[in-house]
Order: C-alpha cells, then structure tokens, then sequence
C-alpha cells in the first residue's frame, strides 16, 4: 500500500495531469493514473503541484506584531531606525511568552496552510529586550515541531 497519492495533480512538464505516488516521503511513482491504494488521498483539483515551500529568513517571535485596527500598525510614516526599534522594544516589553507563543503557533500553522515545509527562524535579542525571546521560540518550537522543519 502506498502512503500517499495526489490525485489529478498538474506538473509543468506534463501535458496532463497525472497522479503523484509518494512513499516514506519520497515520490516513487507518476503516472496518468496509479490504481492501487493509498493511506492518503488528496486531490491537486488540476491544480500546480510542487515541492514544499522554505522560509529561509522569518522572524517568528515577531510574527503578527502588526496587529491592530490597521494592518500592518505603525506604517504610517517614512522609515525610522530609531523609531523601529522603540516599537521592537515596547512590542517584547508590552507581550507574554504565552502571547508571542500563540503567535508563533498562528503564524507557523498559516506558513503550513500555504506549502512551507521547512523554517528558519531568527529570534529579536539585544539589551532592551534581553534573551528571554530565544527560550520562548525553543518552547514555540517544541509546540509546531510536528507541522513543518
């Protein structure tokens, strides 16, 4: 039995769509149709298939910080450094570990829903905040770990 067949799933270099065979993660079979049975089925609808996403530079401890009646919140004006880092400073000052986990937790399963597979994340430190933000994007971590790398 197979783990996994997409059905109906449009490849680039394909003329028609075809169903894609996938075992222990990796695809084994492509073929207008594959009649065996799967654990899984899903169906590409005709629909781009295409390797899982990677969000090589993400900042996740911040993710969804421009909340608010206006988003994004605070880009009313001309960039600036000094005043950007006011908002880091308040927005770390302001949160709960609880809060920026749920953000992390909000934000990974949004990047999963859209095909990233696969994240690395950057954690805020520096003297106004402190390093706390590293042990609370470990614990996020723990917490999506089964969503994506």
């Amino acid at each position: 039995m197979t783990d996994l067949i997409v059905r109906d799933g449009y490849l680039k270099t394909r003329d028609a769509v075809v169903d894609i065979a996938v075992d222990d993660g990796a695809i084994r079979e492509i073929a207008p149709d594959i009649d065996r049975e799967a654990e899984a089925e899903l169906s590409a609808r005709g629909n781009l298939v295409s390797p899982g996403l990677v969000d090589a530079h993400v900042h996740l401890d911040m993710a969804l910080s421009a909340c608010g009646g206006r988003r994004p919140r605070d880009n009313d004006a001309a960039f600036d450094m000094d005043r950007a880092l006011e908002r880091t400073a308040a927005y770390f000052a302001d949160g709960s570990p609880a809060a920026i986990r749920s953000n992390v937790q909000n934000a990974v399963e949004t990047a999963v829903a859209n095909g990233v597979v696969h994240v690395r994340t950057h954690a805020y430190v520096d003297g106004h905040v402190g390093a706390d933000v590293v042990e609370w994007l470990v614990d996020a971590r723990e917490r999506v770990d089964h969503l994506l790398d």
